[in-house]
């Protein structure tokens, strides 16, 4: 519908260890050496448009938002799509204080925490608008909190847009549950016009957000975001940022390929090996081949493309790559 889908994500990079660093946590029985790397990344175009460096703490996933919505260095028609991880008030709230389309995912309605607690739904398919009133007092009508109106706000908790001046805020959502299996439902709450999206258009939108997941692997692993040449933090973030850099220099050069390929009656889909692409790519940019070698190359190695498979995600614990010349 003419929108930009970006999707906000976190992913936790680990460090070789190194004895004067001076931000390693260490724990009870661990050591966590790490930097969690908070983006911005355009699901259909593939790029990222925002990115920062935090400390390895989840906490710092809402707020990295919250900046990337104040400073807003993406495109105006957009909507931003995220995980459970970012269920907030607080965040629906700035997003709809500033004009930001979205659609987040949360838990469903069945758990005891959460923005869809004590909220009376239907355990089926819906599409409806609530209205919720947040407020930090204590008074008889909001404990006695008739239709379940009233959400109170402790002072543990933050929310942005209560203070001594507005000690009540009205917030309108729109939440949207549909079934992904036989006894599996998703929830999700967004401000999009339900002339405009429809409850069948959610699916896709909320899939669309997977493709962030696909980049921070191909940055780690087809990149080279795993293997570092410094041991100082600070030249570690150059490195981050010149590799997210050359991500977005590769995949502008893959996109405009890939609207010429023309392939002929094939059984699947084939879409260009971005491994095999980001290797042509980076031998170019040192100007070791000429460019129409890297278009033949490019178009070559073609992948294809299983939507409907299936395969049990294989997960297994990440190590830093030492440095080779660091010292005892």
């Amino acid at each position: 519908n003419g929108y930009y889908i970006l999707a906000q994500d976190g992913s936790d990079i680990n460090l070789p260890f190194w004895h004067d660093d001076t931000q390693i946590s260490y724990g009870q029985d661990s050591i966590v050496c790490q930097y969690h790397l908070n983006a911005l990344y355009d699901c259909i175009n593939h790029v990222f448009w925002e990115s920062r460096i935090d400390l390895p703490t989840k906490k710092s996933e809402k707020s990295a938002r919250i900046d990337f919505i104040n400073h807003r260095n993406y495109p105006e028609n957009s909507i931003i799509t995220a995980d459970r991880g970012y269920e907030s008030y607080n965040l629906i709230a700035h997003c709809i204080e500033n004009n930001q389309k979205f659609v987040f995912r949360v838990k469903d309605i069945d758990t005891r925490s959460g923005i869809m607690t004590s909220i009376s739904l239907p355990d089926e398919t819906f599409d409806i608008t609530v209205t919720r009133t947040l407020t930090n007092l204590q008074t008889n009508e909001v404990k006695k909190n008739e239709n379940n109106q009233f959400v109170f706000v402790p002072s543990t908790s933050v929310f942005d847009y209560l203070d001594a001046c507005n000690r009540f805020y009205n917030l309108s959502f729109r939440i949207v549950r549909f079934k992904i299996a036989d006894d599996k439902y998703e929830t999700l709450v967004t401000n999009l016009d339900e002339n405009e999206f429809g409850l069948s258009d959610f699916k896709d939108l909320y899939h669309l957000r997977w493709n962030e997941e696909t980049a921070f692997y191909y940055l780690k692993h087809a990149v080279g975001m795993l293997y570092f040449h410094c041991k100082k933090r600070q030249h570690i973030q150059q490195e981050i940022y010149a590799s997210i850099l050359f991500y977005n220099y590769a995949n502008l050069i893959i996109q405009n390929i890939k609207k010429k390929i023309k392939l002929k009656k094939t059984k699947y889909i084939y879409n260009i090996n971005v491994r095999s692409a980001l290797t042509n790519i980076r031998n170019y940019f040192r100007n070791q081949i000429k460019e129409y070698i890297l278009i033949r190359n490019i178009k070559k190695y073609l992948t294809p493309s299983r939507p409907d498979r299936n395969v049990q995600r294989s997960i297994k614990r990440q190590s830093p790559k030492a440095l080779n010349n660091r010292t005892s």
